[in-house]
């Protein structure tokens, strides 16, 4: 019996540290669709590292690319985009995003400005297809 426990622990455990890490450090996320492109090819998936900490700690900087979950827009996918202009109302941070391919690209030029608080996580670096670090990111 106290192996059977022993067991569920460990696994518990390590589901709440998976849980932790995800929803509050980082995730590795696939990005797709042109809205990014020329940032991210247009034509092939591209896997990024997404910072989830720096968000809640620091605020938002133009020119930053930025995942977002937009609740009002009625779509489960989340948003890859660029912070384009940044603003205080009402003692509260609001952004306008865009994506690079102005032609092919739903964001801040269709429904205007929107909470900081829906950033999700920042975009530090592509993975695949190719590995690079994006220089849109905090300087530390």
């Amino acid at each position: 019996m106290s192996n059977i426990i022993s067991t569920f622990s460990y696994y518990y455990n390590l589901a709440f540290i998976y849980y932790f890490i995800h929803k509050y450090l980082f995730e590795i996320s696939f990005l797709e669709g042109e809205s990014m492109f020329p940032t991210f090819d247009k034509k092939k998936l591209t896997i990024a590292f997404i910072d989830k900490f720096s968000p809640i700690w620091f605020s938002p900087k133009i020119n930053r690319i930025v995942i977002l979950k937009i609740p009002f827009l009625g779509i489960k996918n989340e948003l890859c985009k660029r912070i384009k202009k940044i603003k205080t109302e009402n003692n509260e941070k609001l952004i306008w995003i865009e994506g690079d391919n102005k032609k092919n690209s739903l964001d801040s030029r269709n429904f205007g400005w929107i909470k900081k608080d829906f950033i999700i996580g920042n975009v530090v670096f592509e993975i695949y297809p190719k590995f690079r670090f994006l220089n849109n990111q905090i300087k530390i």
